[in-house]
């Protein structure tokens, strides 16, 4: 220890609270002799920074112990009855009530109540957000949910008879929405959008009143159905969009969740294993033969599909002319894709190798229908034929498969094909390895058989 110097000597510590003991050299006040004089300082918190002094190590300690429980609030031949953790607990809530000038004893008595008055029905926080969303209520616009129906389907098509309207995102989009919301909008039509609760959609769920489009229009069979699987999550995504458009509109409150997106899930009970999900792609062996044997005006539909990944109902709107062959890729409009996003496929030379002897210089690459599901129907007149298994989705599924295994960039792909990461991520990672991933790329058209040139004759002798 240096003349004028400070010395940290130990830290007592108890109940969250520290005090620091320093042996002090103070040269000044020394004696005749000059050769100065050691003391002992404690420092610790009370409000501000505070330092007292002690003659001796023994009168610190003593000192130091007698402040921790001073600064706790006990007498001093009082034991505490609250441990150090707890301390430090109660000194962070009040560190946390300070700005909103609450007691710590206000705050639990506040929290009792409330416990009490909820009788285990939910949790504060629930009951807030419930507080807050009806007290928003009083700034809604009212409108029906027949009205919400109309006034959203408004924002999908222009107006004009079927010949004549155009489609914000698609065709297909519009009818999904016309139809599953439409049902919903006779169910609930002059119910207030705001008081309609996730109960009342779960109930027209599990009794859907079945619908039949006739040439007088759409009637009523009197029979009901039940939304399961994909069907539900369908009807559950379409009642999703509806809902936020209404909170967009200042229909229903904003900042909070929907009764919508409370809907229960029709999610499978256990995840699904590797092998379970391979069955849903098609193999290399399985996709040659496909191609293989399908006339060359359905090729594309399948070639576009596997190796591009790009969705039926898209196909079905792609024209030759929207196929850049130089720089090898096709551009699709935003009025063409599912979700209304312009995307940009850049063509492999094995996708380039099946289209590259069908291709022609316009008009539609499949065969065209006033509806892509009748494309679907028509195509599968001629797939039946083949003797291969038929997985649901398999040509995108497969192609996502092995892109995922080529790039390893689940981004990348959902970029391609439009869709997430994470469901690329949960389905696809993964389900094949490098020697499964070569083979597929190995699918190519099988070189056609061409006349052996004829060898001239020669002279005879």
């Amino acid at each position: 220890m240096q003349k004028g110097g400070t010395n940290l000597v130990e830290r007592v510590s108890a109940r969250g609270i520290v005090i620091s003991i320093h042996k002090i050299f103070d040269k000044k006040k020394d004696g005749e002799n000059g050769a100065g004089y050691s003391y002992w300082r404690l420092t610790y918190q009370k409000g501000k920074r505070i330092r007292e002094r002690a003659k001796t190590l023994e009168l610190a300690r003593a000192r130091a112990k007698a402040l921790i429980k001073e600064l706790a609030g006990l007498a001093p031949d009082e034991p505490s009855p609250f441990s150090g953790e707890q301390v430090r607990t109660v000194r962070a809530a009040v560190e946390t009530l300070a700005p909103l000038n609450i007691k710590i004893s206000d705050a639990a008595h506040t929290l009792a109540e409330v416990h009490q008055i909820l009788g285990g029905r939910g949790t504060i926080q629930e009951a807030a957000r419930l507080f807050v969303k009806k007290a928003k209520r009083e700034d809604l616009v009212n409108i029906t949910f027949g009205e919400l129906y109309k006034e959203f389907m408004a924002t999908l098509a222009t107006k004009g008879d079927a010949k004549h309207r155009e489609y914000e995102h698609s065709f297909r989009y519009w009818q999904d929405c016309s139809q599953r919301l439409g049902a919903a909008a006779d169910f609930f039509k002059t119910m207030q959008v705001a008081d309609i609760t996730t109960r009342d959609l779960e109930a027209f769920l599990n009794k859907i009143p079945v619908r039949r489009r006739t040439a007088n229009g759409v009637i009523y069979t009197g029979k009901y159905t039940t939304a399961r699987g994909r069907t539900r999550n369908n009807y559950k995504g379409a009642f999703c969009t509806l809902f936020s458009f209404a909170r967009k509109m200042r229909y229903l409150p904003r900042g909070v969740d929907t009764e919508a997106e409370n809907i229960l899930k029709a999610g499978e009970k256990r995840t699904k294993k590797a092998g379970e999900l391979k069955q849903k792609i098609y193999t290399a062996e399985e996709m040659q033969t496909i191609l293989d044997s399908l006339p060359p005006k359905w090729l594309p539909l399948v070639a576009l599909g596997a190796f591009a990944g790009i969705r039926t109902a898209e196909i079905h709107r792609l024209r030759w002319e929207d196929i850049n062959w130089k720089a090898g890729h096709i551009e699709i409009e935003k009025d063409k894709t599912k979700v209304g996003r312009r995307r940009i496929i850049k063509f492999s030379e094995q996708l380039i190798a099946w289209l590259k002897p069908v291709a022609k210089d316009e008009g539609w690459i499949v065969p065209h229908y006033a509806h892509d599901s009748t494309l679907s129907m028509e195509f599968a007149k001629v797939r039946n034929l083949i003797p291969v298994r038929k997985p649901r989705n398999g040509c995108r599924d497969s192609y996502a498969t092995y892109r995922l295994q080529e790039l390893k960039d689940e981004a990348e792909v959902s970029l391609e094909m439009g869709t997430s990461p994470r469901k690329l991520h949960d389905n696809y990672l993964s389900l094949v390895d490098d020697d499964e991933l070569a083979a597929w790329q190995k699918v190519l058209p099988k070189p056609k058989p061409t006349d052996k040139p004829k060898k001239s004759a020669g002279k005879k002798r």
